[in-house]
């Protein structure tokens, strides 16, 4: 119920949108606007929307669309990337629990793109482009 009465505020801050022309707005307007504006934006987690794009690239294959099987190989990738994490580096850290903690709730798809593109695997990708020019 706060959450609709919130949203209510929001949209009788913003009555002047509908009845004023944009190009009689003050500053004021403007950065009520802008604000709701960036509220809005701020409902969408962009960064698992993008995770989610390099995992469809990595498993999905052409049809871009995910299916039960592929949903259960990017849980066992995940599974096999924290697992090593747990038993190798971190094993013998004192606080080695908050330290997984903290690499799962901090992994984005920039680490995730990391992972996938080691350097040996860089440096093949680079050389098979430099192969193209040269076609």
């Amino acid at each position: 119920a706060a959450g609709a009465f919130a949203m209510r505020m929001k949209f009788v801050k913003l009555y002047f949108a509908s009845l004023v022309s944009m190009v009689h707005w003050d500053f004021g307007s403007w950065l009520h606007f802008i604000g709701f504006i960036n509220q809005v934006v701020g409902v969408f987690d962009f960064d698992f929307i993008e995770l989610n794009r390099v995992m469809l690239l990595k498993f999905a294959g052409d049809d871009s669309t995910w299916t039960f099987k592929e949903m259960e190989c990017v849980e066992g990738y995940f599974g096999l990337i924290f697992r090593r994490l747990v038993m190798g580096r971190l094993k013998d850290e004192q606080f080695s629990g908050v330290e997984v903690w903290a690499a799962l709730t901090t992994f984005t798809s920039d680490a995730l793109q990391r992972l996938l593109l080691s350097g040996s695997r860089a440096q093949a990708l680079q050389s098979a482009r430099e192969d193209r020019r040269t076609l």
